[in-house]
């Protein structure tokens, strides 16, 4: 049931995202989406690589980035 959920967001929300971005805000919340459905095995090596941030706390480089390359990444 949550991946035919999933899907049907995802096939609603795909063509705003390629017309609108994801955006500060949009990587953040895909962040807080994908830290919880993580498994701990998984947790542990995010952890080795962003230490005690949150995903979402390091998503945001994401806009960063594109914005600083002109959406050349």
């Amino acid at each position: 049931m949550r991946r035919t959920a999933a899907a049907v967001l995802i096939a609603v929300l795909a063509p705003a995202v390629a017309l609108y971005g994801w955006g500060r805000e949009g990587h953040r919340i895909v962040a807080d989406i994908a830290q919880e459905r993580l498994t701990e095995v998984t947790k542990r090596n995010i952890r080795s690589l962003i230490g005690s941030k949150t995903l979402a706390s390091v998503a945001k480089r994401a806009t960063k980035c594109y914005r600083r390359t002109g959406g050349k990444l």
